[in-house]
């Protein structure tokens, strides 16, 4: 597990996305999971060698996530899509 730095934010705050290496049906990658952290969380949270759970889709071996709990993004795009879905179905009905 490695990480990698992303400066930005209105203040020009350094933040860390950790990078996790794993292999998955004979193929390795290294691949994040979107979490930004500061330094200090990041080195609370995990340490560089570790070994650490992380949770894959089997249809998209690159994506993975640490928590198996959904993202907000994907709640909201759920949320747009039933949206988008209940207004066509009020105006064909």
């Amino acid at each position: 597990m490695g990480a990698r730095a992303c400066r930005g934010g209105r203040y020009g705050w350094t933040y860390y996305d950790p990078i996790f290496a794993y292999r998955y049906d004979n193929y390795s990658y290294q691949n994040t999971t979107g979490e930004v952290y500061s330094r200090r969380k990041l080195l609370k949270k995990y340490k560089e060698g570790s070994d650490y759970p992380i949770y894959l889709n089997p249809r998209n071996p690159g994506s993975i996530r640490t928590k198996r709990t959904p993202q907000k993004m994907d709640v909201l795009l759920i949320c747009i899509g039933l949206l988008c879905v209940s207004v066509v179905l009020a105006e064909v009905l």
